[in-house]
């Protein structure tokens, strides 16, 4: 009987400690961002959070900071949904430029991947990260194609058109 007492005070323990760490990381965005806006649905908890011209929508699940976020929504985007469809192009790219099978394994967001210690802050990062390798593969799509209709195998018109 006393060890059921014991174990309830624990698990209650390790609630508020996730509870401090999210208010924690919440606190930390303030600092890191423009705004930040927390809501509570039942057990899920609903960040927005605008960088810049950025929207990122994270909801937070009862499990989370064990396993990393499922809901993410990027300028009203399904941000996982990005990470699965691209084309055989993209990949040969993704492969030839940048060392990536593909995007989908090379972020937190897949469960291989995903520590206790990463925050909402390295979400937000890692996004901002991949989607920018997105817009470069793009660009680099429609240079390839370009290069191909002209016949012009010489032209690196992605050179100036990447930051």
């Amino acid at each position: 009987m006393n060890e059921s007492k014991q174990m309830n005070t624990d698990l209650n323990n390790k609630a508020k400690g996730i509870a401090h760490r999210i208010n924690s990381e919440i606190a930390n965005l303030f600092t890191q961002t423009d705004f930040v806006s927390s809501e509570r649905k039942g057990s899920v908890i609903s960040l927005k959070v605008i960088k810049g011209e950025n929207i990122y929508e994270i909801d937070l699940q009862k499990d989370y900071p064990f396993k990393p976020p499922v809901n993410i929504k990027y300028n009203g985007d399904d941000y996982k949904k990005s990470l699965f469809n691209y084309s055989e192009k993209m990949t040969k790219i993704l492969k030839r430029n940048y060392f990536m099978e593909c995007l989908c394994c090379n972020t937190l967001l897949c469960g291989t991947n995903w520590i206790p210690t990463c925050n909402i802050s390295h979400i937000i990062n890692e996004i901002d990260k991949i989607t920018k390798i997105q817009n470069e593969v793009l660009i680099i799509l429609l240079c390839d194609e370009i290069r191909e209709k002209y016949l012009c195998t010489f032209a690196y018109f992605e050179k100036y058109l990447i930051e």
